[in-house]
């Protein structure tokens, strides 16, 4: 089943899988993405494979259809966001698993990973979501600019020109 395009999305970390929206959570997650300093850049989705490790829905495996995304700027987003997490009280993956990717679909089929027709477009914003467990509903809770005189130097290929990088990243 696909997704709707509204909720197409990268997903870069995972902050937890709660009932209800924990305010003591909401608000260390609001701190995390306020320590991030970066300018607009550009993503890269060019494989497409399914995740097989999501937990089963009412007994039927539910695997995820993704697009992996990649640039040094996104990693760089990425790492920021980890650091400033850990340093907020959060749990960060040192190595995302499945790393930032964008879900296209859920299934029971599996397909290997495979390299697709390019797919770039520019990153502007990052937003925390709130995904209603199992309900293929979204909620954007909150939303952060990048802006164009933070950060490094933005390369000719999207990317963060690795000698201005400062490193560091984080979520959606």
């Amino acid at each position: 089943m696909p997704l709707k395009t509204e909720r197409l999305h990268v997903s870069l970390h995972h902050v937890g899988d709660y009932r209800r929206l924990q305010t003591q959570f909401l608000y260390a997650a609001r701190r995390a993405a306020a320590a991030v300093s970066m300018r607009p850049f550009a993503v890269t989705l060019r494989f497409i494979k399914s995740v097989e490790d999501d937990p089963p829905t009412n007994g039927r495996p539910r695997k995820p259809l993704v697009l992996l995304a990649e640039g040094d700027a996104l990693s760089e987003l990425h790492n920021i966001l980890s650091v400033a997490m850990k340093k907020n009280g959060l749990r960060a993956a040192e190595h995302f698993t499945p790393p930032p990717h964008m879900t296209l679909s859920y299934g029971r089929g599996t397909i290997p990973v495979q390299a697709i027709e390019p797919i770039c477009f520019a990153v502007n914003e990052f937003v925390l979501i709130h995904s209603e467990l199992w309900l293929t509903r979204y909620h954007v809770l909150d939303r952060w600019p990048l802006h164009a005189t933070a950060g490094g130097i933005v390369g000719t290929r999207g990317g963060v020109d690795p000698k201005s990088s400062s490193g560091g990243k984080g979520w959606v």
